[in-house]
């Protein structure tokens, strides 16, 4: 379990299923305050998600009408599958660069989180 703390309180949380045999991808699954939303924090623990789960892939699984969540798989390169009501969204962290592991100023993420836990947004 991943969180993000501002001001004492876990605002946004993400959790990373242990990984399997068949190395089907390590499932993430999100939950961020409703004020906290829109501000880089599901983007910023997807992030730190993928890099920790490496070499595996991650998985994510969302109902078709989660528009946040689609959002953010896009950002973080997911290819989507749907069944049913449900979308599935697989990231191959193996294609993911280095680079995007860390929180950078040229992320926008953490200026964001930072922005938020100071009260400027």
């Amino acid at each position: 379990v991943l969180a993000i703390n501002i001001d004492g309180l876990v605002r946004g949380a993400v959790v990373i299923s242990p990984a399997n045999d068949e190395d089907e991808g390590r499932e993430i699954a999100f939950s961020v305050e409703p004020d906290y939303q829109g501000c880089g924090i599901g983007t910023c623990l997807a992030l730190k998600a993928i890099s920790i789960a490496r070499p595996s892939p991650v998985v994510l699984v969302c109902c078709a009408d989660n528009d946040p969540m689609i959002a953010l798989a896009h950002r973080i390169g997911a290819r989507f599958q749907k069944t049913d009501d449900h979308w599935h969204c697989r990231i191959d962290t193996e294609r993911r660069t280095c680079a995007r592991d860390s929180f950078t100023e040229s992320d926008g993420l953490q200026p964001a989180v930072f922005a938020l836990a100071r009260g400027y947004v």
